[in-house]
């Protein structure tokens, strides 16, 4: 199969996942659910760990720490993704998240040195057009939709999911180039590591009895079960994509998925505005693509 189908099917993957997020979510809350679908998914990638062929004692002390390291900072920003889709829907939510190269950009120029050419600038400047329409709420004066996002506290959540992002692929570009570590054993361990901390969360929340109970039926497991899969497919597919081509093609068909979850799930949830958000999120996806195949 060709490396774009790999990377649109990832994309309408990635977009099945939002739409199962937000209908979880209307069920239980947001640590219920990261508990139980980091669970289930942490099943679900022990057969990507029997592809590798050396051993887990293989890995230092140090490797296993940055690991935890980056699993603490991955759950932080998933809790941040679902508390938005909570709070702000996910006509809302995921376009917003689609800042997050425009952030990585950003952090890798001030943290670590790299330079922006006029390209990227100019993705950046489109990012920045598409929040600008996601955040147009019938405002007096033209510049309340560019400082939304940092003084309206509902959205706070979005900005520590965009600082965690930037966090998360600065890590996963050093544990991956510098570590060398074996992509099977990286993503198995970070995934344990999840599963890990939010069943412990969920016990402490029982313990000081702030977690109510779960009303169980088949559709919910059902939908905790296709969360998994379709999360744990998207992934697969865009491995398999990278193999095939540079990581930034693949990557821009699969930013797509931030307009086809927009357009689908506010939608199906009769979400305000959810047309224009889409616009939105597609010219927001067009200036991550210029970011992303910038050389």
């Amino acid at each position: 199969m060709p490396w774009y189908l790999f990377g649109f099917s990832a994309a309408m993957f990635a977009a099945t996942a939002a739409v199962i997020e937000k209908w979880l979510l209307a069920r239980m809350n947001v640590w219920q659910m990261s508990a139980w679908f980091s669970l289930i998914t942490a099943l679900l990638v022990i057969p990507i760990l029997l592809t590798f062929k050396g051993s887990l004692s293989s890995l230092s002390g140090v490797l296993w720490g940055i690991i935890l390291l980056k699993a603490i900072l991955e759950a932080v920003q998933f809790v941040a993704v679902m508390t938005g889709i909570q709070r702000l829907g996910i006509s809302t939510t995921i376009p917003l998240m689609a800042l997050s190269p425009g952030f990585v950009a950003l952090g890798g120029t001030f943290l670590i040195g790299d330079a922006l050419i006029p390209m990227q600038w100019g993705g950046l400047l489109l990012m920045v057009a598409g929040m600008y329409m996601i955040q147009l709420e019938g405002d007096s004066v033209w510049w309340r939709p560019l400082v939304r996002l940092f003084v309206d506290r509902n959205q706070w959540v979005i900005l520590l999911a965009l600082a965690a992002s930037v966090a998360v692929a600065l890590m996963d570009k050093s544990i991956l180039s510098s570590y060398k570590i074996p992509p099977q054993i990286f993503i198995t361990v970070q995934q344990w590591y999840l599963a890990g901390l939010f069943l412990l969360l969920m016990a402490i929340r029982k313990t000081y009895r702030t977690e109510e109970p779960i009303l169980w039926n088949r559709n919910l497991i059902l939908g905790l079960i296709a969360l998994a899969a379709v999360t744990v497919g998207y992934r697969y597919l865009q491995m398999r994509g990278v193999m095939l081509a540079p990581v930034a093609l693949v990557l821009a068909v699969r930013r797509t998925s931030v307009v086809m979850a927009s357009l689908v799930g506010g939608s199906l949830f009769h979400e305000k505005g959810f047309i224009r958000r889409s616009i939105a999120a597609a010219i927001l996806a067009v200036g991550a693509i210029l970011l992303s195949q910038a050389v």
